[in-house]
């Protein structure tokens, strides 16, 4: 998008080597000739009015390099919407930093539970037959986030399934 506005503005860094006077005296030179520099001009004008109402959103990204970049939303109807789903996140956000303050002063206990894709066993490359042959092995881990201590579990399908009491056992 930056770069077209650049077109657009004709602060012309990613195209061609015109300076903004020269792209503005040949635009000018058009006008004088032809009734297509009207027509020009209302093109521009749409194309800047349709790059400036494209719904547009932060990085969520805190790292430096990263801010300043807008990405495209689609998905939001309306400014309502987007000011909506922020809300939202702002309040997830904030319930997380009140569960970790909770956890550290002993009230309850705060985990973050991951399940790893599942992976095969052996992982070698074979032939057909060879892969009917091959377990699949289960990654399970349990990560305490105040103490920053961690549980893995791994087994393979001949220890057990993917059934719930298989994970309140780890927990």
């Amino acid at each position: 998008e930056k770069m077209v506005m650049n077109w657009v503005n004709f602060n012309d860094s990613h195209g061609t080597n015109i300076s903004p006077e020269e792209q503005n005296k040949i635009t000018s030179e058009r006008k004088a000739f032809t009734n297509e520099g009207v027509l020009f001009q209302k093109r521009i004008n749409f194309l800047e009015k349709w790059l400036h109402d494209i719904p547009k959103l932060e990085s969520e990204m805190r790292n430096e390099q990263y801010t300043k970049k807008l990405y495209l939303r689609y998905d939001f109807k309306s400014y309502k919407q987007y000011d909506i789903h922020r809300k939202d996140i702002q309040d997830m956000r904030n319930e997380k930093l009140i569960d970790i303050e909770n956890a550290k002063s002993g009230l309850h206990l705060l985990l973050c539970i991951d399940m790893q894709a599942m992976k095969l066993i052996p992982q070698t490359n074979a032939n057909a037959t060879y892969y009917k042959m091959k377990l699949q092995v289960h990654n399970f881990i349990i990560y305490n986030v105040i103490s920053h201590e961690s549980d893995n579990f791994v087994w393979d399908e001949t220890d057990g399934t993917l059934v719930a009491s298989i994970f309140a056992t780890c927990i």
